[in-house]
C-alpha cells in the first residue's frame, strides 16, 4: 500500500476503526472480567495472582517485596538479606516475574554514541570497549543495553548503556536464592523513580528457560473449561429468552 492509499485511509480509521476496536476492548476486558468472577475463589486467586510480578527491592539489610505490575505495586512481606532458608515464608512462588531491583549505589549507567554499524553487534561491541567507556573491563560487571537514539546523516547510534559490578550482583542473587526466591530479571529503577530501566542484568545462564509446566498446563485448561462452561451457559439462557 503507497503512502497516498495510506493517507487518504487515515481520516476513515481515525474516525470508524479506532473507536470500534476501542470499544471492543472495553468490551473484552468487562466480558473477561465478570467470567473469572463467576470461577471459584480459589481459581481466581491463582489467576490473579500469575498476573502479577514480584519486586523485589534492597533497603540497607531488608528485602521489600511488593506484589503487582508496572502501574502500581503493594508491599507484603519484608525480609532480612541473610536469612535463612524461607521456604515457609508468604512468599508468593507462582507469578509471571520476580524482578530483583538493584539499589543506586549498586548500579550505573551511561549514554554512548557508536558507528552505526555496531548496532549490528551491540553486545559484543560494548563487551570489547567497556574499559574505555567505564572503570571496569566486560569480565568485571554485568550490563545491558537501550538503544535511544539513531543518527543517519551522521551515521552513529545512541546507547543508554547500565551496568553493575558482578561481586555486588552476585551477593544478592545468593541471598535471593537463600530464601526460595528465583530471579527473573534485574533491573533498577529510572531517575524519576516511577520506571523501571528497560534492561535485564541477569546473565543469560542463569535465566530460566520459559516452559509451560504440566502445573501451568492444568491451570490453564481447568479455567479455560470454567470460562467456556459459563459462557455456554449464559448462550443458552439468552437464547430461551428469545
Amino acid at each position: 500500500m503507497n503512502v497516498s492509499v495510506q493517507r487518504s485511509l487515515q481520516p476513515l480509521r481515525i474516525r470508524y476503526a479506532d473507536p470500534l476496536l476501542g470499544r471492543l476492548r472495553s468490551f473484552w476486558r468487562w466480558w473477561s472480567g465478570e467470567l473469572i468472577e463467576l470461577l471459584p475463589e480459589k481459581l481466581q486467586k491463582a489467576i490473579a495472582q500469575r498476573q502479577q510480578k514480584l519486586y523485589v527491592e534492597v533497603d540497607e539489610d531488608k528485602f521489600l517485596l511488593s506484589l503487582g505490575n508496572r502501574a502500581a505495586q503493594r508491599e507484603i512481606l519484608r525480609l532480612a538479606l541473610d536469612a535463612a532458608d524461607a521456604e515457609d515464608e508468604d512468599i508468593p512462588r507462582e507469578v509471571q516475574q520476580t524482578i530483583l531491583l538493584l539499589p543506586d549505589d549498586k548500579v550505573l549507567a551511561k549514554r554512548i554514541t557508536l558507528p552505526a554499524a555496531a548496532e549490528e553487534n551491540l553486545n559484543e561491541v560494548l563487551g570489547f570497549e567497556m574499559d574505555l567507556h567505564t572503570p571496569f573491563h566486560a569480565s568485571e560487571v554485568y550490563y545491558d543495553y537501550t538503544v535511544v537514539g539513531r543518527d543517519t546523516s551522521r551515521g552513529n547510534v545512541t546507547v543508554d548503556l547500565v551496568y553493575a559490578p558482578r561481586e555486588a550482583v552476585d551477593a544478592l542473587l545468593e541471598n535471593a536464592s537463600n530464601i526460595g526466591m528465583k530471579t527473573d530479571v534485574i533491573t533498577c529503577r529510572r531517575r524519576d523513580n516511577a520506571n523501571l530501566q528497560p534492561v535485564n542484568l541477569l546473565p543469560q545462564a542463569k535465566r530460566r528457560a520459559r516452559r509451560l509446566d504440566v502445573k501451568n498446563l492444568n491451570l490453564g485448561l481447568t479455567a479455560l473449561l470454567a470460562i467456556l462452561v459459563v459462557a455456554a451457559g449464559a448462550v443458552v439462557k439468552i437464547l430461551s429468552l428469545i
